[in-house]
């Protein structure tokens, strides 16, 4: 099977409890065992046996101080940053299992029992040549051509080139509890704010807008909003990447990953992102981009780009912050271009943000339909389109005076990237 798809040696390895998997030449299926299937107490903490022996007797419980001997348990508030993260780690990142080596305990070092996969195409390290060499896709399948992950699951392979991590103390547990916290992205009620970067960032909260650009209760004066933006693909849409970065117009042209600002002015070029962030910032205005200028970078991506880039800006035309800043009155018949995408998860982000906008309530979408009934849902999609047809007149966005570019749409649909792309949570 493909990289990374086999249950026992793959998929087992996160979610259960202590598994391990010998693979038996003569037949097809292997050896396989598991402390706990599922995600449990030991994952995080460690081997328990001794500590539940040690707490069994009710009367040693009601006299523990806490001062008795320590058994194997491990909290990770104990741990320095690093360790800490790495019990995340140890699923939460796109890893090589080392060969011969014990299986990962809490509190051991990401290290000891595993390679963290890096970008790196032209020189990688032996280990991460083999694999290449039996998955020759794999390294542009999960990475934006920048050396960020966009596999949903592996939030760590980003916070390990991130300053925040790598330079001051922050780990996984700075945002995220597991115990005292909606188990909806497991946020603490900080991370839900500002609050977090401003322990560490205090001198921009004194004149926030000075440094955002932005109404201080806007969604751009948001840290997560420009720090943290949605490019990662899973769980059928998109979520925020964990490299902590700020907006790169350039690195946009130079490696197709959408930055932070074209993801909520989706009417705007990369040029007059540029513009902004060289008056704002000092950042160098852009030389040639390979990206046609008569065009908005987002419409771009969407209609031309691979199938991450075309999910990732789908994605956006159904963000309210995007749609704020935007206007949504335009975006109804780009999203109609991907409802028969050849990709699924493409369809499936197009056809919601479709239905979210105003006048599409009620169209029913069926992403595993036929040609025929996408055709039909277009049709209709595009007649009430019509109906309150749109004042904008912005032909970066294919729109002059309400009327539709469609050959501009066309140009840009012609030049589709179809290269293959697997990404897999």
């Amino acid at each position: 099977e493909p990289f990374g798809d086999n249950w026992s040696d793959g998929c087992d390895q996160c979610h259960s409890v202590r598994p391990s998997f010998l693979s038996r030449n003569d037949r097809q299926v292997g050896d396989a065992e598991v402390a706990e299937l599922g995600i449990a107490c030991e994952a995080c903490h460690g081997p328990g046996q001794g500590h539940i022996e040690r707490h069994r007797n009710p009367v040693n419980r009601y006299f523990d101080t806490g001062e008795s001997p320590k058994d194997e348990i491990v909290n990770p508030k104990d741990l320095d940053h690093q360790r800490a993260s790495y019990i995340c780690a140890q699923c939460h990142a796109e890893l090589i299992l080392k060969e011969d080596v014990p299986r990962f305990k809490p509190g051991a070092s990401l290290d000891s029992f595993a390679h963290l996969i890096r970008y790196l195409p032209d020189a990688p390290p032996p280990w991460l040549a083999e694999v290449i060499a039996d998955s020759p896709t794999m390294l542009n399948d999960v990475f934006w051509r920048d050396g960020t992950i966009r596999v949903a699951g592996r939030k760590f392979n980003g916070m390990a080139l991130t300053g925040c991590y790598t330079k001051g103390p922050m780990s996984c547990n700075t945002c995220h509890s597991m115990h005292n916290s909606d188990p909806e992205d497991q946020l603490t009620e900080r991370a839900k704010s500002d609050a977090i970067c401003l322990d560490c960032h205090a001198n921009i909260a004194t004149d926030a807008p000075n440094h955002t650009r932005h109404n201080a209760e806007s969604a751009g004066s948001r840290c997560y909003n420009c720090h943290m933006p949605h490019t990662t693909v899973g769980l059928l849409g998109l979520i925020r990447s964990h490299r902590i970065d700020s907006p790169n117009a350039k690195r946009s042209a130079d490696t197709g990953r959408p930055n932070a600002c074209s993801l909520c002015h989706l009417d705007k070029s990369l040029s007059e992102i540029a513009e902004h962030l060289h008056r704002w910032y000092g950042q160098p205005l852009l030389p040639e981009t390979g990206l046609d200028e008569r065009y908005s970078a987002p419409v771009q991506w969407l209609l031309k780009g691979d199938a991450v880039q075309r999910a990732t800006i789908a994605w956006h035309m159904g963000w309210p912050p995007a749609r704020q800043a935007s206007g949504d009155d335009w975006i109804a018949p780009f999203l109609m271009e991907l409802l028969d995408d050849p990709y699924s998860i493409v369809r499936f982000i197009a056809g919601k943000s479709l239905l979210s906008l105003p006048g599409m309530e009620g169209i029913r979408y069926d992403y595993t339909s036929t040609q025929a009934d996408f055709n039909r849902v277009s049709k209709k999609a595009m007649t009430r389109w019509l109906r309150v047809k749109p004042k904008k007149s912005r032909p970066i966005v294919c729109m002059n005076d309400g009327e539709l570019d469609t050959k501009g749409i066309e140009h840009l649909t012609k030049q589709r990237d179809d290269t293959p792309v697997r990404v897999n949570e």
